[in-house]
């Protein structure tokens, strides 16, 4: 290795004079100071602008330190400078080998030469598909590691990948039962029951009477007929504090069953007008289908405000949406429950103006009933029944 030195130029100050000197020797040396005149001298006809090679021919591969200093022609020495380098190791001879094996393991090391072998016409270009059916679900790693043919393992590659979990299978199911709460969960089946012919599109008024002005949120949810309850959905609502001002007087009352016709277009109730009213009047349901309804009645204020209706819900006592199926030799009969309504009796006949009798030889489940088929034609007819 060849060093380039540079010569140094030696000033003096005498007194308040600038005083040139001449150098009339440089010297340099390695690492350790042998003393000023015991380096290694450098001639040149311009002993300041000096451009030589320095050899390291002598010195070990590793980190070393070059310095250079100059004596003035009245024999005085410049402070020596310094630069370090390196002088590099010999690498080992290269010897080309050949990959004689390639294998691969998942997570844990088994050893060199106990994981699973790949094969392949040219394996440093290897393109196989790797079996992962062993593994369970969750975050693996895979190494792959080759051998020369001296019988020297490489340090393994790797790389991250993962096993998705299986989805558990898709149950569609049919919404039983909807409710609501207002800011703190009662528990799944505690809140405040909703009812609707399609609880999936639901559109009711919710009353917020009881609750105090501020922000609330109310939550809803629904259970399958398996039984499971979703996740509540929740919307964050204020409820404004009441402006000082007289208060209103309630000058008309509406009812209507199940569907909301719209503000006014109720069946309307005549009361006298008043700051409140405790109404307990015979209404006239009219036709309505048979099974469950919910009755809502509201009021508007002298200031044309309307009120959240307050609801009931009831029956007309006749199990609505019943079916009858026949199949593996069982007679199943289901129907909508009533509420209100805990207990039923089924009734049978070979015609449908015949005598009906109560069937006792069937069981009952859930709004359901079953029964062996008995081989001949037979009607039936489901019965609520109050008080038992």
């Amino acid at each position: 290795m060849k060093l380039p030195l540079l010569a140094a130029l030696v000033l003096w100050l005498g007194g308040m004079a600038l005083c040139l000197a001449v150098v009339d020797h440089i010297e340099y040396f390695f690492d350790a100071d042998p003393g000023p005149g015991n380096g290694i001298q450098i001639y040149g006809r311009s002993a300041v602008d000096i451009d030589q090679s320095i050899s390291t021919a002598s010195l070990n591969a590793g980190i070393h330190r070059l310095y250079v200093r100059s004596r003035s022609d009245e024999g005085f020495w410049s402070l020596p400078r310094s630069q370090v380098f390196f002088i590099p190791y010999d690498a080992p001879p290269f010897e080309p080998r050949t990959v004689a094996e390639l294998e691969y393991y998942f997570d844990a090391d088994p050893g060199p030469g106990n994981g699973i072998p790949l094969y392949g016409r040219n394996t440093l270009e290897l393109d196989e598909v790797i079996a992962t059916a062993a593994l369970v679900p969750g975050i693996h790693r895979l190494y792959v590691r080759a051998k020369d043919d001296g019988g020297v393992w490489s340090l393994p590659r790797s790389q991250v990948f993962y096993i998705p979990y299986d989805a558990p299978p898709f149950e569609e199911g049919t919404v039983a039962e909807v409710e609501y709460f207002f800011d703190a969960d009662p528990g799944a089946g505690n809140g405040t029951p909703i009812y609707s012919r399609n609880a999936v599109e639901l559109d009711q008024l919710i009353g917020t009477a009881a609750l105090v002005p501020g922000i609330h949120r109310i939550l809803v949810r629904a259970r399958d007929n398996g039984g499971r309850w979703s996740m509540p959905q929740k919307l964050v609502f204020f409820i404004p504090y009441p402006a000082m001002a007289p208060a209103a007087q309630i000058t008309r009352l509406e009812y209507f069953i199940d569907s909301d016709p719209g503000f006014g277009n109720g069946t309307g109730v005549e009361v006298a007008n008043g700051a409140s009213l405790s109404v307990n009047l015979p209404l006239y349901i009219g036709p309505v289908e048979h099974g469950n309804h919910t009755l809502y009645i509201r009021c508007q204020n002298s200031e044309g405000a309307w009120g959240f209706p307050a609801s009931c819900q009831f029956s007309d006592g006749v199990p609505a949406f019943l079916t009858i199926s026949v199949a593996d030799g069982v007679v199943s009969l289901a129907w909508q429950d009533l509420y209100g309504i805990e207990t039923y009796k089924v009734y049978s006949a070979p015609l449908p103006e015949g005598t009906w009798a109560e069937d006792l030889g069937g069981t009952f489940g859930p709004s359901e009933w079953s029964a062996p088929e008995s081989g001949v034609y037979r009607f039936y007819k489901v019965t609520s029944i109050y008080g038992e």
